[in-house]
């Protein structure tokens, strides 16, 4: 997520960018449908009259992640007023609705701040993140989600952020609103969902530098950004999301 500036955004899709001094091109997502004025000159870190950190800014191993909700609809939709909707939906069913919108505040609002810090705190703890370069996340018996990367050590950078996002996409859920007894995935049915490369593919990207590899089904979208600078090719990002 990117903070602050005429408003809050979430990149659309995973990229590399090589060193440089020109400005770069980034397609984003609003996720603060209702204001278009300017609240910092950058993105950046937002912080309270006393130095507080409120909020981080911007992307790479900083700052925060959005949600499933969100990001899956910028990963499976690539609409605008999709992710509009699924910021809406995920406000509302957390109780986070504010006058802008804005996705930040699932994660600085008291509302959540609780529940999250113990879910994220117990979770912390049960995980080997050490000895692991992705996670396959499913929720009340769903697989949902796949990040992995390239090694151990970017996983690391990523994780915190990336298992608050997961927290607030389970508490505002409704895949088993049912209430029923679910099954908890076995190992191999969640190799299976993070390995499974079947589907219409399609690729875009720039010549000796990356390639962004799209595979889709009725069900599901994964996609593989490949740095193309090292010799062999290394994946330095794969994400999969079942769609709603």
């Amino acid at each position: 997520m990117l903070l602050g500036g005429q408003q809050d955004r979430i990149v659309q899709k995973d990229g590399l960018i090589p060193p440089t001094k020109a400005p770069v091109d980034l397609a984003v997502f609003c996720v603060e449908h209702g204001r278009w004025t300017a609240q910092t000159s950058q993105f950046g870190i937002t912080t309270s009259a006393n130095g507080a950190v409120v909020s981080g800014g911007g992307g790479g191993a900083g700052g925060f992640a959005a949600p499933g909700g969100g990001r899956g609809a910028a990963v499976t939709t690539k609409s605008q007023g999709q992710v509009w909707d699924s910021v809406a939906q995920q406000n509302r069913k957390l109780g986070t609705e504010t006058s802008t919108g804005t996705y930040r505040e699932n994660y600085v609002s008291p509302k959540t701040r609780p529940v999250l810090d113990e879910y994220v705190k117990d979770l912390m703890g049960r995980f080997p993140v050490q000895n692991s370069a992705g996670v396959v996340v499913a929720i009340n018996g769903k697989l949902i989600w796949m990040d992995r990367f390239d090694s151990r050590e970017t996983f690391a950078k990523y994780w915190p952020k990336l298992l608050k996002s997961y927290v607030l996409e389970a508490m505002s859920s409704d895949y088993n609103g049912s209430g029923r007894p679910f099954v908890i995935p076995s190992y191999r049915e969640a190799m299976h969902y993070a390995n499974g490369r079947e589907g219409k593919a399609s690729f875009e990207g720039e010549e000796g530098l990356s390639k962004l590899t799209k595979v889709e089904t009725d069900t599901t979208v994964l996609y593989e950004l490949e740095d193309l600078q090292a010799n062999p090719g290394i994946v330095v990002h794969a994400n999969k999301v079942t769609k709603r």
